[in-house]
């Protein structure tokens, strides 16, 4: 599961910068054209793994009621900020995706951004979608993507080094990946520099450590778990088939 040192206090204050290119609005039409495709009224939304609520913050403002989870502290304080910015109504609550039990069911269950894939055992990986589960209402739905194995292995991951610009300075993020072919893991290896005025005011080091998904092994999964239908899909594109040059999917669960 997601190791508590992880998204720490410099790597959540540095995360926005990083991924400043994400289209989340764009994310946010996919979720909704799923809502569609598999014909789901969707009025509120647990958000697993949400992080500086990249996705909850534009669901919300598009009239959802959504409930955020996340783990680390951090990433919940920048989501806080942005949900007061903006005056919009979010719950957040800080919480362990195999461990969470709230009180109520929701229409909709979705772990947006690779979330599920720090689950690397079958043992977590069960655990965290039968709490979904419990979540989801009848006749809702579950939603979340990850590294599609067929195409991680056609073409494996490889070092890479990105610098964003930033008022005083820049943010720059090194990622040195190990792909482990026997467990069908990758782990990336992380540094996260902040200069400010030609300064290195903040350095973190983290270990992120993913699993890649396959078609039978997730099926199961999530049927064992409870869900009568289970879908993939290319990330983004509801419509087309999976192949072995897809690098992201996402899983769409039916209750």
């Amino acid at each position: 599961m997601v190791n508590p040192s992880q998204f720490g206090r410099n790597y959540s204050t540095a995360y926005d910068r990083i991924y400043h290119y994400k289209d989340y609005g764009a994310e946010c039409d996919f979720i909704e054209a799923l809502f569609r495709k598999y014909d789901v009224e969707v009025k509120t939304i647990l958000d697993i793994g949400c992080g500086t609520g990249g996705h909850l913050v534009p669901l919300a403002e598009r009239g959802y009621h959504v409930t955020g989870v996340d783990r680390s502290k951090y990433m919940l304080a920048h989501a806080e900020k942005k949900i007061i910015k903006r005056g919009i109504d979010c719950e957040l609550i800080q919480g362990d995706l195999c461990q969470l039990k709230l009180d109520r069911a929701f229409d909709a269950v979705i772990s947006m951004f690779a979330v599920m894939g720090y689950l690397t055992s079958n043992a977590q990986l069960a655990s965290a979608c039968r709490l979904a589960r419990h979540h989801v209402r009848q006749g809702g739905v579950f939603i979340f993507d990850g590294w599609y194995g067929p195409g991680v292995l056609n073409k494996p991951p490889t070092a890479s080094l990105k610098s964003t610009p930033t008022s005083d300075g820049k943010v720059v993020r090194f990622n040195k990946p190990t792909l482990n072919m026997a467990t069908h893991t990758v782990e990336n290896h992380v540094t996260i520099w902040v200069i400010e005025k030609n300064r290195l005011v903040a350095k973190e080091t983290e270990r992120h450590h993913v699993r890649l998904f396959f078609h039978e092994e997730i099926r199961s999964i999530l049927e064992t778990v409870g869900f009568g239908d289970v879908r993939l899909c290319p990330f983004l594109t509801p419509d087309e088939a999976l192949n072995e040059n897809t690098w992201y999917l996402s899983v769409i669960g039916l209750g």
